[in-house]
């Protein structure tokens, strides 16, 4: 049977980003989806036609460029998951054109140059920013690269989730980022480590653009500093969550152990989380223990883990446990003297 080609596509002008005697790069939307679009040489001198080559963009890639944590190739190049097209701009009308697929590898012509980012539009485009507040953490001693950078993910991992939380608990939050923000506890079997590092990765994408964690500045000197910018109610709250675990370590170290051993005992932490049935022996124990850690640790509400994990007590404790993970290495840090507010 004879491969079906793809359809051509229906796309609505959106707004020019970068204009120079004539559009260059703009943006449209077709259905749902986001596209990106270059101006790329005419085929041939006096051919009428005004191309440009398009490309699908997710709602994540989108908002990772306007927040610069890309540039324009990359929308272009990177990304797997993406269908490439051309249409004439002189074609459009009422505001839509119509776009053939391109299924050819692009010509190097047809691509931005590198280091481009949004800064460098000429035009402006609504959208929302980052947030300006600006905590400042104070770095001190010998550190390798690796452990920095350790230590960033660890401090972002702890912020993404307790965003994720504040959002869940607002009524006024989007119904679509609160699908976004339970999936991820949902989505996983919980029976080695991968689960946990894709979960908090998943929380992370999730943070909305004017709540997202950057790294705004580095002075890596003995005494340096690194300036974070993000949202300064969830920067006290980590303070807060930080604080209370140096004070209260070995209490927490002694909860954690009885929570974990009882769950590595007894054969739990190789179990799935679908696997595991409301009404189990264990669960008033896992519940019981799940509840102390985590009022210990100061996470908020029991609440709201328990809805996002849908009230499986099982997935609740490994969570719960994974966050103790990470806060535990992200408060080392501050345990040796390295890092302090």
């Amino acid at each position: 049977m004879k491969a079906q080609m793809p359809k051509r596509r229906r796309a609505t002008f959106d707004a020019t980003l970068v204009y120079m005697d004539e559009p260059l790069v703009m943006t449209l939307i077709a259905g749902k989806s986001r596209i990106i679009a270059v101006a790329v040489p005419a085929e041939g001198e006096g051919d009428g036609k005004f191309r440009f080559y398009a490309t699908t963009v997710s709602t994540k890639d989108w908002a990772k460029y306007l927040g610069e944590s890309v540039d324009l190739r990359y929308l272009f190049t990177f990304p797997d998951r993406r269908n490439a097209y051309l249409f004439d701009l002189n074609t459009m009308k009422n505001g839509t054109v119509i776009m053939t697929p391109f299924l050819d590898e692009a010509p190097e012509d047809f691509l931005p140059s590198p280091r481009f980012f949004a800064s460098n539009h000429t035009e402006e485009y609504a959208h929302e920013e980052r947030p300006a507040d600006v905590a400042r953490l104070l770095v001190d001693g010998d550190w390798e690269l690796s452990e920095f950078g350790h230590f960033n993910q660890r401090y972002a991992d702890i912020y993404s989730f307790s965003v994720a939380l504040r959002n869940w608990e607002d009524p006024m939050a989007p119904l679509k980022l609160k699908q976004n923000l339970r999936r991820p506890f949902l989505d996983r079997p919980y029976q080695g480590g991968f689960s946990y590092v894709h979960l908090f990765n998943d929380l992370n994408d999730n943070v909305p653009i004017n709540e997202q964690l950057s790294l705004d500045k580095i002075q890596y000197a003995s005494p340096g500093y690194v300036d974070m910018s993000g949202k300064s109610d969830i920067f006290a709250e980590l303070q807060e969550i930080i604080t209370n675990f140096l004070e209260r370590r070995r209490e927490l170290v002694s909860v954690y152990n009885e929570l974990w051993g009882y769950l590595h005992k007894n054969g739990y932490l190789k179990l799935s989380g679908d696997q595991y049935r409301t009404g189990d022996p264990s669960e008033k124990f896992i519940l019981g223990k799940s509840r102390q850690l985590h009022q210990a640790l100061k996470m908020g509400s029991f609440t709201t883990i328990e809805d996002l994990t849908e009230k499986n007590a099982l997935v609740s404790a490994k969570v719960i446990l994974s966050f103790y993970r990470r806060l535990n290495e992200l408060t080392s840090f501050f345990a040796q003297g390295r890092v302090s507010f």
